[in-house]
């Protein structure tokens, strides 16, 4: 099973996220259920490197926030 460490962010402009994506970051927004959507970043170099993993697609991420 794959772990992947998120951030969450109070981002409100293009601008916000730009810088976001400058500094190393991905910016994301998980939406789930009844619970409030919750925007948060992840670190660039982390999520390519699960990208590229053989079997990413069908694999279960645990997301920690």
């Amino acid at each position: 099973m794959n772990s992947l460490e998120a951030n969450t962010r109070n981002t409100k402009s293009k601008g916000d996220v730009r810088s976001l994506r400058l500094n190393g970051s991905v910016p994301a927004i998980i939406y789930g259920g009844s619970k409030e959507n919750e925007k948060v970043s992840i670190p660039k170099k982390i999520l390519k490197s699960l990208l590229d993993k053989e079997g990413f697609l069908s694999s279960i991420i645990t997301l920690n926030i």
